[in-house]
């Protein structure tokens, strides 16, 4: 199923006015983090990880084909996006980071859907006028270890952010938090086949603790 960008941003403008991120929500915002994420029960005594459920009226996995026109219409969309994560993170979840195109003429079709406990990677298609696309990653803290610890995430978090090209060709930078979202602008040339995109906080259980939330898959033909 297809939803078109003004579907999508219609989304945002309820997403931002009910519960996702806004504190005077916070009854709306219990009612939606109990349908948007859902618990795992790690053998380990570490807090589980809440994850975010692929839903299709939800603004993180419910969108299938994205083009980006750029300008403001990008900009809210990442405002959307962000608001949304926010909100998941003060209900002590941890969403999967995300990219937003920023360039124009960009077309991504998600093409798999994450999945935590089957530790699978998002997968996109994306077509790109000369296979350069602009993004501005959106990198958030982790939310399911609790709200004092989120806290201290978004002042002190240093993030890895790594590019893969197709070719093994690996591209790798630190990113200081800002906030329980942060935003990275950008710009990657991929390279015909599989391209990766991935990001885990220094000292955080790496991709390997929440590959589906860490890492996205990028195929570009």
């Amino acid at each position: 199923m297809t939803i078109t960008r003004s579907l999508l941003l219609g989304a945002a403008i309820l997403c931002m006015a009910a519960p996702p991120a806004l504190a005077g929500a916070r009854g709306g915002q219990r009612n939606t983090a109990r349908q948007a994420a859902r618990t795992t029960r790690p053998a380990s005594t570490r807090p589980a990880r809440r994850q975010i459920r692929p839903q299709r009226q939800t603004l993180m996995r419910g969108q299938r084909q994205r083009q980006n026109l750029g300008g403001n219409r990008a900009r809210g969309e990442i405002a959307a996006y962000k608001s949304y994560m926010e909100g998941a993170i003060r209900q002590n979840s941890t969403p999967p980071f995300f990219l937003v195109p920023t360039s124009s003429g960009v077309q991504m079709t998600q093409v798999r859907q994450g999945n935590y406990k089957q530790n699978i990677t998002p997968k996109f298609k994306v077509k790109a006028p000369g296979g350069k696309v602009s993004f501005t990653a959106l990198l958030p803290v982790s939310g399911h270890v609790g709200q004092q610890n989120a806290a201290n995430y978004a002042k002190n978090n240093v993030y890895n952010v790594e590019v893969r090209l197709a070719d093994g060709t690996v591209h790798r930078t630190k990113v200081n938090s800002t906030g329980y979202v942060t935003e990275h602008p950008m710009e990657v040339q991929l390279q015909k086949g599989t391209n990766y995109v991935r990001m885990w906080a220094d000292g955080s259980g790496g991709v390997g603790g929440f590959k589906s939330g860490r890492e996205i898959e990028l195929d570009y033909e």
